[in-house]
């Protein structure tokens, strides 16, 4: 789980974004869905059959990450998601995303 978790945060899934995180998700969970999807928005979909008379259980999460968006080469800063002043302090590197999501 620990190597899974590192692997995610690794990866690049700036709002918009998200393919290679959805990507990484569908490969480590194929073997153990019997159904699964992306709709027009990217949102990813698995379903697990299990047993009429059993609970039901909904895993629910967010692929993206926080991201800003550069500004007429001026580096001005444009967050895409929620506040994230909180999260400033963290940031030891940024990668430089172009228009379609690559350019690390």
């Amino acid at each position: 789980m620990k190597e899974i978790l590192k692997k995610l945060v690794s990866l690049d899934g700036v709002a918009g974004f998200e393919d290679e995180v959805r990507d990484y998700i569908e490969s480590e969970i194929k073997d153990h869905v019997d159904e699964m999807f992306t709709d027009s928005l990217g949102n990813l979909y698995a379903f697990k059959k299990g047993k009429k008379s059993g609970k039901k259980l909904l895993v629910c999460a967010h692929m993206d990450e926080v991201g800003f968006l550069v500004h007429s080469g001026s580096m001005l800063l444009i967050t895409l998601s929620r506040s994230v002043s909180t999260y400033l302090p963290s940031f030891h590197s940024c990668s430089l995303l172009n228009t379609t999501g690559t350019g690390k």
